[in-house]
């Protein structure tokens, strides 16, 4: 069982960083640059290397703590794999992801494309590491 579950975080944190690293940094790093963009601190648009760094570490607690939220409740959920994997990815994502970006979006003054690219993003991260734990743990 810890075996799996230091695979799965292992996995997990690579795709969640790689992820990160497609859209936030490449793809769509335009939409943080949105007006308005004032409610940033100046070292996350610069994107230095310590908030680079902070960023990887950051990303690997979260799916060590998700890995070890799924170990503690997978028996609980229907299915087998890969589908549980997705059922707790998606109700994590509409939990705390979700609610905790409409809440950002509805106190700070953010940009509706950022708050999109926020949803979307944590909708992929959120799901995608619920289906790799989830297929960790099936074999």
């Amino acid at each position: 069982m810890i075996k799996k579950g230091i695979i799965a975080w292992i996995v997990s944190g690579i795709f969640v960083n790689l992820w990160a690293l497609l859209t936030c940094v490449w793809l769509f790093r335009w939409v943080y640059f949105v007006k308005p963009i004032h409610v940033y601190r100046s070292w996350v648009l610069e994107f230095t290397l310590a908030y680079a760094f902070f960023s990887v570490v950051l990303n690997f607690v979260f799916t060590g703590l998700f890995v070890l939220f799924y170990a503690l409740i997978q028996k609980g959920l229907s299915g087998k794999g890969i589908k549980k994997g997705l059922i707790i990815g998606l109700s994590s994502w509409l939990v705390g992801g979700a609610v905790s970006w409409v809440r950002v979006a509805l106190t700070l003054d953010v940009s509706g494309i950022l708050f999109i690219d926020w949803m979307v993003n944590g909708f992929i991260s959120y799901v995608g590491v619920g289906a790799i734990i989830g297929k960790v743990y099936e074999g």
